[in-house]
């Protein structure tokens, strides 16, 4: 059948929503009113590291061998949400962002903004292309500004008590920067998180939450509104593109200790028909009963990630997002007050 667009919440819980903020909340405040540490278990095995001794600390040739000294294992520091357009990540950020150790970035990137990575498709030269930090192909950097990220950053931050939207200078982001994602979000949590005072936010609790799209390395996710308008070989080999991309970022998340994933993942059906009726004109058709499986996007990250939800099961049954293994998503903070 055909869904028009006047139809505009078709697939919007908004009452459940309510019940799952309400719920969620709950469950991060729970520790609030308590003077005991409540500890949380980590998302990733973050084991110690070993100290190598210098030459000079090294023991004598003879002398009784000692287990090798430890540094504290590495607390996750970034939450990256890894989902996709309409798949109701705006209200999971609104629940994270309650905690005032949880500064809430966002989407950093953006398709006419700036994206981490992009490169034109070989034969398709009339396919646009976004502006990038990166070239795709070469791993160059391109760009050394970022807009969107600069607005969210700005964003993040006035949720401080008394604070005023100023400008921050974010060209440290760049300095001698690889193309290495996870390194790129630390450096993001660490400007975010300079000069939270400490009766808000002890430095080392300091967190941010921040999503990852497909479309921030280049790829093509809107799917189809009808039959005749499948996803044609250009779209096909930028999504391929964009795959290598992908597959390196959440790489580069799961080799860093400071970082934590979770997917959040919707019906697909229900996923494009939200950016449908987002972003599409009024009267314009969206065919329901089209095939529409997930995106190989999608299908990687749901074994890549730490953690994975849906967000039926949370408008639904709410209780199901405050479970103690979904909790460590957004309890990744080791505070009385938590």
């Amino acid at each position: 059948m055909l869904c028009v667009l006047a139809v505009l919440l078709l697939g919007v819980p908004s009452k459940n929503s309510e019940k799952v903020l309400a719920e969620v909340k709950s469950e991060l405040g729970a520790a609030a009113g308590s003077n005991e540490a409540q500890p949380k278990p980590a998302l990733k095995a973050r084991a110690p590291v070993p100290v190598q001794q210098s030459k000079e600390e090294a023991p004598a040739k003879g002398a009784p061998a000692h287990a090798p000294a430890t540094i504290a294992a590495t607390r996750a520091e970034v939450l990256v949400v890894v989902s996709d357009h309409g798949s109701g990540t705006s209200t999971f950020d609104q629940t994270l962002n309650e905690h005032p150790c949880m500064f809430n970035v966002g989407e950093p990137f953006g398709p006419g903004d700036m994206l981490w990575s992009s490169s034109e498709v070989p034969g398709c030269t009339s396919k646009a292309f976004s502006d990038a930090i990166f070239d795709a192909k070469s791993g160059t950097l391109t760009h050394t500004e970022n807009p969107k990220l600069q607005r969210a950053i700005e964003t993040a931050r006035m949720k401080l008590p008394g604070k005023k939207l100023t400008a921050i200078d974010t060209r440290p982001l760049y300095h001698n920067l690889q193309d290495d994602l996870a390194d790129f979000f630390v450096r993001v949590r660490d400007l975010v998180c300079k000069g939270v005072p400490e009766d808000v936010c002890p430095a080392s609790h300091c967190t941010i939450s921040v999503k990852m799209f497909p479309s921030y390395v280049f790829g093509d996710t809107k799917g189809q509104q009808t039959k005749d308008d499948a996803p044609g070989p250009c779209i096909e080999a930028q999504n391929a593109q964009a795959m290598t991309a992908w597959k390196a970022a959440l790489a580069s998340f799961d080799k860093s200790p400071k970082i934590a994933t979770l997917q959040l993942r919707r019906n697909e059906v229900d996923r494009q028909f939200s950016f449908f009726h987002r972003f599409t004109g009024v009267g314009t058709q969206f065919d329901c009963s089209i095939p529409r499986p997930p995106f190989a996007f999608a299908t990687w990250a749901k074994s890549h990630t730490d953690l994975q939800l849906q967000s039926e099961d949370c408008w639904a049954e709410p209780d199901t997002c405050a479970t103690p293994s979904s909790r460590r998503a957004w309890t990744n903070l080791p505070s009385d007050d938590f």
